[in-house]
């Protein structure tokens, strides 16, 4: 995605809601979009507009297995309520324990390289078309500077 693109994408999503911007992804056809849960406050709003308003995005979670009991009772009553697929993808076991041997455990966490290649792997939609609601909420002070659209690479 080149950076004109970007710059039009987020002219064409500021100030839109967040149904408003589902709409205007889908009608730009960008092709299959995919959000990624982790099944806190501000994600479930999303799934709730996603779901509720039939969108055509793929809805997927990283169970890292260190997911507490409570983001899995989350994630069966939000199965329950919506009869919706939500697709779990686990991380390469080896790779895992051979970066927490090398790194520690907090790496885990930072790596969003493992991630990118787990969508790849899975080909869960065009990682350009990826929806991490996480790194949009106002609760993330990190997070606070970006753009509606931002390219990862």
């Amino acid at each position: 995605m080149n950076n004109d693109y970007i710059e039009f994408l987020n002219k064409e999503l500021s100030g839109k809601t967040i149904n408003g911007v589902f709409k205007s992804l889908i009608k730009l056809n960008l092709g299959e979009i995919a959000f990624s849960t982790s099944f806190g406050l501000e994600d479930q709003v999303i799934t709730d507009v996603i779901f509720s308003n039939n969108h055509p995005i793929n809805v997927f979670t990283l169970d890292t297995g260190r997911l507490f009991e409570e983001t899995y009772e989350v994630y069966h009553e939000t199965l329950n309520k919506y009869n919706r697929t939500i697709t779990p993808y686990f991380p390469n076991q080896e790779k895992v324990e051979a970066l927490l041997a090398k790194k520690g455990p907090y790496s885990f966490y930072k790596s969003l390289e493992n991630i990118i290649e787990r969508v790849e792997e899975h080909q869960i939609g065009n990682p350009a078309n990826i929806i991490f609601g996480h790194a949009v909420t106002d609760q993330v002070v990190h997070f606070k500077h970006l753009k509606s659209v931002e390219c990862v690479n």
